[in-house]
């Protein structure tokens, strides 16, 4: 996802208006599998869900990417 926001000028707020909520709903949430949770903290339950989150923001730009050429 950090690739992809340098597209948009290294502004996560450039590239949620040009994909939509579903950019930073994805960041967000792979932030959330890959930290390490601390003892008395449930681990994240979003098995999965950062993966079909980042097809859907890659579909996202590549109807970006559509519609600017």
């Amino acid at each position: 996802m950090e690739v992809l926001e340098e597209q948009f000028d290294d502004s996560e707020a450039k590239a949620v208006r040009a994909l939509g909520p579903v950019f930073k709903q994805t960041k967000r949430t792979a932030n959330e599998e890959r930290h390490i949770q601390k003892k008395d903290q449930p681990g994240a339950k979003n098995s999965g869900l950062s993966v079909e989150l980042a097809r859907e923001t890659i579909r996202a730009y590549e109807g970006y990417l559509l519609k600017s050429s």
